[in-house]
């Protein structure tokens, strides 16, 4: 009877021992497998916030290229010459282009002489600039007016700025040397720069240039789009769960930069 006694315990002792391990395997691979499914639904998630904020910013950009293209066309034509006499016919196209697309925060046409003029957006009104650093000799052409208001006369400021040292020039004429043949049509010259600081305003932007020519003489066209203004596509509204963020990595390189990013972060 003893022995049958401490049998029993013993096959109740092993039964419990077998069934807590049983139950740490199950739960083990229970944990596991919520691990696996959890990691599986956080890829899936975080791969439909990218291709979904990828469309948005691409949307959003996509007119400010169509623009340059449509514009590109114009200046290669002819359309407008460059040149001082044409000073308000030049003013008015450029204009033109900012307002009909609020992506686009200014608007520069440049030659490579160093004439260069840019039409800015401002919170409340417009600004404009004409810059000739081998004939104006350290000044600038610049008025500012409300919206409404007539546009006043150009009046001299001074200044050291030359366009072709800006990063929408330089990358605008590197595109085009770089290019074994010349490109088929305007679209194919369109290049895109890194971000940077716009000279003007000191805020961050990218900027989507071109290199054309009128008869023969090399122009940059090029529109600033500013990057809290590519942010705004990227604002927690946007994004149902966690954040997003836009990087943007040049052409040749390892290293990312930091494009777009929400407005604020909780």
């Amino acid at each position: 009877l003893k022995r049958t006694t401490t049998f029993q315990r013993s096959l109740v002792l092993n039964i419990t021992v077998g069934l807590l391990i049983l139950g740490g395997v199950l739960l083990a691979v229970s944990v596991i497998k919520s691990q696996l499914i959890a990691r599986e639904l956080s890829r899936s998630l975080v791969g439909n916030t990218i291709h979904r904020i990828d469309a948005q910013v691409t949307r959003y950009l996509e007119p400010v290229r169509e623009n340059l293209e449509a514009f590109g066309r114009l200046v290669s034509a002819g359309a407008l010459a460059a040149g001082e006499s044409d000073g308000e016919i030049i003013a008015a196209s450029l204009r033109a282009c900012v307002e009909t697309f609020p992506q686009i925060s200014s608007v520069h046409l440049a030659k490579e002489s160093g004439w260069e003029m840019l039409i800015l957006r401002q919170p409340e009104g417009w600004l404009g600039r004409i810059t000739d650093p081998d004939r104006f000799a350290g000044r600038m052409r610049i008025r500012a007016w409300k919206e409404g208001d007539s546009i006043p006369e150009w009046s001299w400021a001074e200044s050291d700025y030359d366009a072709r040292l800006r990063p929408w020039f330089r990358d605008a004429v590197e595109e085009l040397i770089s290019t074994e043949d010349p490109p088929t049509s305007v679209e194919d010259g369109i290049c895109w720069t890194r971000p940077y600081r716009f000279h003007t305003t000191g805020e961050p932007g990218i900027s989507a240039s071109i290199a054309l020519r009128d008869d023969e003489e090399l122009m940059v066209l090029a529109f600033d789009v500013l990057l809290r203004d590519v942010s705004s596509q990227t604002r927690p509204d946007r994004v149902q769960t966690g954040i997003a963020f836009v990087i943007h990595q040049h052409r040749g390189e390892q290293t990312a930069e930091l494009m777009a990013l929400p407005t604020h972060l909780d």
